[in-house]
């Protein structure tokens, strides 16, 4: 029985490229290096010396490591969070519970914690803070921006209001427009009414009302007035 060589375990193949040593071999990707403990390439004059390539296997910490970014990348892309916006087409959520339980509503857009959390059916409304419109379920066009603005939001529709707490109370007015913090906050169920200022916060069920200042004592203008004039 012959006596296994390390040295010699290799086939030692007829050489094309002059440059390479008697104890590479090339094919036709290139040249391969036997699996050994020193893996030397010579350098372009021809003596031994220079490392060129070295074959290598990663530290067992280091590929644990990899593996593991590798599963929390697949755990967030299947998560809820990341998953918010499914149901629907064309909607964008960024933030935990950020559309969370949408199903067929589309073309929304919620930036922020639990940002139309509720919404399920709503559509082409736009969610910009913690808790804006968070319990709108089918109300259309509606647009909030800052924290809690439009929050008790059910099914209303095309209400407009920038500010934290803007109309943070309104839950089946439609086409309200506040903006200022805390503007409209006292709107349930008003319709058509502009509040503008901080905590011009308006009357909860008027209709077609115009209140522009701050505080409680903003110009009023009603429906039925021709002119701004102060609330007595």
């Amino acid at each position: 029985m012959i006596p296994f060589d390390r040295g010699r375990a290799f086939m030692k193949p007829r050489l094309l490229n002059k440059d390479l040593n008697p104890g590479d071999v090339e094919t036709a990707l290139g040249v391969f290096f036997p699996p050994s403990d020193r893996a030397i390439k010579t350098s372009s004059t021809g003596r031994k010396g220079t490392t060129a390539m070295k074959l290598f296997r990663l530290p067992t910490t280091v590929r644990i490591a990899i593996k593991s970014v590798l599963l929390a990348l697949v755990c967030v892309a299947f998560s809820p969070q990341a998953q918010a916006s499914r149901g629907g087409p064309d909607n964008t959520a960024t933030g935990v519970g950020a559309l969370h339980s949408n199903t067929t509503g589309s073309n929304n857009t919620a930036t922020g914690y639990q940002s139309l959390y509720s919404n399920t059916t709503g559509s082409e409304n736009v969610a910009d803070g913690s808790f804006a419109l968070s319990n709108n379920e089918t109300g259309i066009a509606n647009i909030a921006m800052g924290d809690s603005a439009l929050f008790s939001n059910t099914t209303a529709t095309a209400n407009v209001a920038i500010g934290g707490g803007a109309l943070t109370n309104n839950s089946t007015g439609n086409g309200n427009t506040a903006l200022g913090h805390n503007s409209g906050s006292n709107l349930t169920t008003g319709h058509n009414n502009i509040d503008i200022g901080f905590n011009v916060t308006g009357d909860p069920n008027e209709d077609n009302t115009i209140r522009i200042g701050n505080g409680q004592n903003p110009f009023l203008l009603p429906a039925s007035a021709g002119r701004l004039s102060p609330r007595v």
